[in-house]
């Protein structure tokens, strides 16, 4: 589910002419910059090889990206979860009241409410339910 999302935001973005910097992979293991449409068939690829180790943090993942600056240089952070928890919300605080925008699309079967309630105009959590099917919009 994460990465058919993946793929639907990349393909939108491209066609668009919306550049953007993917983190494919937990762990910052694949950066790759998409200009436009010419750039997704690699952008599709990279996405199909990605895998996710259970040894993996997200949160660990987030905070170097952050401590790196690569976050606070964008101008828009959108990202596919697979969680969300304090941690990562915390950050996705300091990000929102820097001024950048970040919608944060969380596959779970988890309760986030909590985090859904601290949405606003900066930051925005959209829980897609695990076994939810494709509705054509996100």
């Amino acid at each position: 589910k994460m990465l058919e999302i993946m793929v639907s935001l990349g393909h939108y973005m491209a066609t668009n002419n919306m550049p953007f910097t993917a983190c494919l992979g937990q762990g910052g293991r694949g950066l790759l910059g998409v200009e436009g449409i010419r750039d997704f068939e690699s952008y599709y690829r990279a996405v199909s090889d990605v895998w996710f180790r259970e040894e993996d943090r997200l949160a660990v993942t987030m905070k170097t990206l952050l401590d790196n600056g690569m976050l606070l240089r964008s101008k828009l952070i959108f990202g596919v979860l697979h969680e969300m928890n304090d941690e990562i919300m915390y950050m996705t605080i300091q990000l929102s009241d820097a001024g950048i925008p970040v919608i944060w699309y969380v596959v779970t079967q988890e309760d986030c409410l909590q985090y859904i309630k601290q949405s606003n105009e900066r930051r925005k959590i959209i829980v897609i339910p695990v076994e939810a099917q494709p509705d054509g919009r996100l």
